[in-house]
């Protein structure tokens, strides 16, 4: 597959051929990926592209080679109605014109909401990571896409994530409810308290149930498990459900379209046994990480083999997925990205308003 990437998420912007695909190379033998986890439907949406350009954002756009794209039959792009436009360099006269999928272009406008995007100010900021002339994305950190990114994009089993749209869908959302539904209902565990903590010099001894809650709304989820382990009286204090709830959106706002306050949860849901699936389903590190000790395992037990073998790059494929939320992984990472987009356009706004 080409290599030329999308600027929000670093993923090709080529269509995915598969064997039943006129277009599939005849060298490749089997599928671009693994079958059980994604399908050419499931990946149109790398295909769906739209085209950022100065004062110009394109209808569809498909890649046709190198670093252009063309328009649809019978439709020209802005603003000199050409059919064919080159991204990522303003050489030999080019306009610098940025592609994106429209999925995660929909995912920015949801992370940038309630404001609109201001296509000018996304333009400047795109241009300000450029690379120069003939790359083929940003300066941008992709995660676990760059790993992929080369003159082609490296499509390989065990990446099915990458090529997952982030959207919501009718499937994501009955995930969710039966995650709930699936949860145990179990009381939080008591927190431990770490040896050595001298109850007589804790300060928080002197403060209200009420004022320890409104600290711990000012603290991140590890900190707070952190201040448990080293004070007696914050550790007693029950975290109540409400408390958990409030931190799915909190700690995850990719989660936009969690149910939260859906009336198939029951009143006595474990919502923290709730959030810590929701962080697992959506963690490509620490699917990875536990993968590692796996195949440590495996290797301590194993007889030694003789010849070459296929060597895996373990620190990005992964072997199996059946634990995991392919849609949720892939837009947690995409929206890593699109934190550091934020960093990049709202400065540039603030300049564009003052002007």
């Amino acid at each position: 597959m080409s290599g030329n990437y999308c600027a929000f998420c670093g993923v090709s912007t080529r269509d995915v051929f598969w064997p039943d695909d006129p277009n599939f190379y005849e060298g490749d033998r089997n599928a671009p990926y693994n079958t059980d986890f994604a399908s050419p439907e499931s990946c149109n949406w790398v295909g769906d592209v739209r085209v950022l350009g100065r004062a110009f954002l394109t209808g569809p756009a498909k890649a046709d080679y190198t670093i252009y794209f063309r328009a649809p039959e019978g439709e020209a792009f802005p603003p000199n109605g050409e059919t064919l436009i080159a991204t990522y360099t303003e050489d030999l006269g080019e306009v610098m014109a940025f592609p994106f999928h429209y999925d995660c272009f929909d995912q920015f406008r949801i992370v940038l909401s309630p404001k609109v995007v201001d296509l000018d100010v996304l333009y400047e900021t795109f241009k300000s990571v450029s690379k120069g002339n003939y790359m083929t994305s940003l300066k941008l950190d992709y995660g676990a896409a760059k790993e992929c990114m080369g003159q082609f994009w490296a499509e390989q089993l065990g990446i099915e994530d990458l090529v997952t749209s982030p959207s919501s869908s009718s499937d994501l959302i009955e995930h969710y409810h039966s995650l709930i539904k699936n949860t145990p209902h179990t009381e939080e565990p008591s927190s431990r308290i770490e040896t050595g903590v001298n109850d007589a010099s804790d300060p928080f001894y002197k403060f209200s149930p009420e004022i320890i809650l409104h600290i711990a709304d000012f603290l991140d989820t590890p900190s707070v498990f952190r201040w448990r382990k080293s004070s007696r009286p914050v550790a007693r204090l029950a975290l109540e459900k409400g408390f958990w709830k409030s931190r799915i959106y909190r700690d995850m706002p990719w989660l936009y379209d969690f149910p939260v306050d859906d009336d198939t949860s029951s009143s006595d849901t474990n919502w923290r046994s709730v959030y810590e699936k929701l962080d697992l389903v959506s963690s490509r590190s620490q699917k990875i990480a536990r993968q590692a000790r796996e195949i440590a395992r495996e290797k301590e037990n194993e007889r030694p083999k003789r010849g070459r073998q296929r060597q895996y790059n373990c620190g990005l494929v992964v072997r199996d997925w059946s634990d995991m939320n392919l849609a949720l992984t892939n837009r947690r990472r995409i929206w890593g990205i699109l934190e550091q987009v934020l960093d990049l356009y709202f400065p540039h706004e603030a300049k564009s308003h003052a002007t």
